[in-house]
């Protein structure tokens, strides 16, 4: 299997996609299992529930938002990752000043291994930096995660290790990350 570019996949948002790439969405999301794809997709408090209800949420201009990446080729669906102003109540619970917490960046498991994290990662890292250029404000971020490979790439990225915490949602601990993004000069 080839690796992919970021010139080979279109991104659009969960509220602003088209009728059938939503459909198409949800019914990937829905189909998530913790066994091949580390994540409960049905159900009251599965991934896809999350993402409606997180949606719901946002403010209109925040910086909020669920990005769907699809196989230009294909137009198949092929990852998902979101920026939510709060994740399993980690911000209010752990008190944190916060303009954003990364949630659910999953690669559909039919595309893992061609690169599709690395590009929704940089990619989201480009809209925040973007949004924090326009605004002229520096803006701070979270995510939890107990994935080692993710924990390697977080110090590449510039966050770092607050703390364990307990996730109460998961009934585990996970490792706090945190970054601040400020404005570059350039900008």
């Amino acid at each position: 299997m080839q690796s992919f570019t970021a010139d080979d996949l279109i991104v659009c948002t969960y509220a602003g996609c088209d009728a059938p790439t939503r459909l198409a969405f949800e019914h990937w999301i829905g189909s998530l299992t913790p066994a091949l794809d580390q994540e409960e997709g049905s159900g009251p408090e599965g991934a896809l529930a999350w993402i409606k209800e997180q949606n719901a949420a946002f403010e209109p201009h925040s910086i909020h938002v669920t990005f769907i990446f699809k196989d230009k080729e294909s137009g198949q669906i092929v990852g998902t990752s979101s920026i939510v102003p709060d994740d399993r109540g980690i911000v209010k619970t752990f008190n944190l000043q916060s303009d954003g917490v990364f949630g659910l960046l999953n690669v559909h498991r039919n595309y893992r291994n061609r690169r599709v994290a690395s590009i929704i990662t940089r990619y989201r890292e480009k809209y925040i930096q973007q949004f924090v250029n326009q605004r002229q404000q520096a803006m701070r971020f979270h995510f939890f995660t107990s994935e080692p490979i993710v924990e390697k790439l977080a110090g590449r990225l510039g966050f770092h290790c607050m703390q364990t915490i307990y996730v109460e949602a998961f009934q585990a601990h996970k490792l706090l990350f945190e970054k601040e993004y400020v404005p570059e000069d350039d900008a």
